[in-house]
């Protein structure tokens, strides 16, 4: 059963005050954020109206994400929860210029954690640096399910999805990757 409904929310704020099993709606519009959606919110339906656009604050790098990865949409599940993310477009580029040679990866969407998440008839693109001259390092990622530590000294974590009837275009390095074992990503 849904037991909270929002019409027209923006996505943070949505997904903070979000009770477990709710359906949010996010109207159209650009949403130049970072959405991270924490485990523990159940059966959770975010779905875009008229194709909203998140996309990478233009703000330098913010690596707030699930394991201190730095993404659009962060996503972490926990057991029993199943996520749905309907009807976006997550987009960068990132804008890190004061710190070229990072070695932090970024993402469209990142998803950890023990339970699942649909990404359904989004699309997701421009996962790049904003630097054209800074594109030939091993950094933007689509979709990743799982986290292999790079962003901390603790142990893998798997995660587990699947990216249906969307479009995945303009990444720097990977369109999904499935990063560790115990993880699994449908396309």
């Amino acid at each position: 059963d849904v037991t909270g409904v929002q019409t027209c929310a923006l996505p943070i704020s949505a997904v903070t005050a979000a009770p477990p099993n709710s359906h949010i709606t996010v109207c159209p519009g650009t949403y130049p954020e970072q959405v991270n959606i924490p485990a523990g919110k159940g059966q959770l339906v975010i779905q875009g109206q008229s194709n909203p656009v998140i996309e990478y604050p233009p703000v330098g790098e913010a690596p707030s994400g699930p394991n201190g990865s730095d993404d659009v949409v962060g996503i972490t599940t926990g057991s029993g929860d199943a996520y749905q993310l309907t009807g976006f477009v997550i987009q960068g580029p990132w804008y890190d210029d004061s710190n070229p040679s990072s070695s932090g990866r970024h993402f469209g969407v990142y998803v950890v954690g023990s339970g699942t998440a649909q990404i359904n008839q989004d699309t997701i693109q421009d996962i790049e640096d904003s630097v054209a001259a800074d594109r030939s390092n091993s950094d933007g990622y689509a979709v990743s399910f799982g986290d292999d530590s790079l962003f901390n000294s603790g142990p893998e974590v798997p995660g587990n999805g699947t990216v249906n009837n969307s479009t995945i275009q303009a990444y720097q390095y990977e369109g999904v990757e499935v990063a560790v074992q115990g993880s699994n990503g449908t396309v």
